[in-house]
């Protein structure tokens, strides 16, 4: 079923959470800067996997405009909206997230903590490498091995 832009930002209201997380999806799919300020308010909605889909439909719009809510939401009570705006940010490539990733080394879920130094080496900038460094001392062997792809990226070896 095909719904236009205004259908979806309706659905965004929908007393059913199956309707709100589809409505951030295909927002994010569509590509319409237009409907940033609408995934926005979205990243505040009480049900976690709304917010969860729609930080990471803002890392697929890839504006700036989001980048500071994207950064409240590292602090998010729950897991995966914290992992999926930690991957968003990386989306997003913007130099400001590097220190908020960074300090993500800590985080209890070895899934942010992961998709936190991903995110630091895609954005590329090697102001960043202090913060990865960190990562590699990871009990995580997953995060550890993200850790190491992400220095080989910052130093130009992939």
């Amino acid at each position: 079923m095909d719904k236009t832009i205004q259908e979806l930002l309706e659905d965004l209201f929908s007393p059913m959470v199956i309707h709100r997380v589809y409505a951030v999806v295909a927002l994010g799919k569509m590509g319409n800067a237009e409907v940033v300020p609408s995934l926005i308010e979205a990243t505040k909605d009480k049900n976690h996997t709304v917010r969860d889909n729609a930080a990471f439909a803002l890392g697929e719009l890839g504006d700036s405009r989001a980048l500071d809510t994207l950064i409240n939401l590292l602090k998010d009570e729950h897991r995966m909206v914290r992992k999926s705006s930690a991957k968003a940010l990386g989306l997003l490539g913007h130099p400001g997230a590097i220190p908020h990733l960074g300090r993500l080394v800590n985080d209890v879920e070895g899934l942010v903590r992961r998709n936190a130094v991903r995110s630091l080496g895609k954005i590329g900038n090697t102001s960043a490498k202090t913060y990865v460094e960190r990562y590699l001392n990871d009990p995580n062997p997953a995060v550890k091995a993200a850790a190491r792809e992400a220095l080989e990226r910052l130093s130009g070896h992939t």
